[in-house]
């Protein structure tokens, strides 16, 4: 069976079209996030280190979560994932939900962390 590009595209369309406006508000949210943070950013530097190891934790409990909850969504059970394609996409997609957690989460705690002020100034 020969896969096109434009026809995996359209169905993914199809599947996302009701969710398509919340879509596009968590990307607005997430943008106005990041000039938040870049703006914060002047008054003093970040804390990155804090941020990023709260956001690699909401990361992995979406990895977790994703790896339990994803056969349920599509109408499957674990039972049946049946061979390596099965579990490889099953890992691949809760991987990859778990990456866009953490790259959501990293704005949002950066502009609530408080910034590190040195001793030196």
């Amino acid at each position: 069976m020969v896969f096109s590009l434009f026809g995996v595209l359209s169905v993914l369309l199809e599947a996302l079209r009701p969710v398509l406006p919340l879509i596009a508000t968590a990307l607005l949210i997430e943008a106005v996030l990041v000039v938040g943070a870049l703006l914060k950013h002047r008054k003093g530097p970040l804390d990155w280190r804090g941020a990023r190891n709260i956001s690699a934790i909401v990361g992995t409990i979406f990895f977790v979560g994703a790896l339990v909850l994803a056969p349920w969504v599509t109408g499957a059970s674990h039972s049946q994932l049946a061979g390596l394609l099965d579990y490889t996409a099953l890992v691949a997609a809760s991987l990859g939900a778990g990456v866009a957690a953490f790259v959501a989460c990293m704005p949002l705690l950066l502009c609530l962390r408080p910034t590190h002020h040195s001793s030196f100034e």
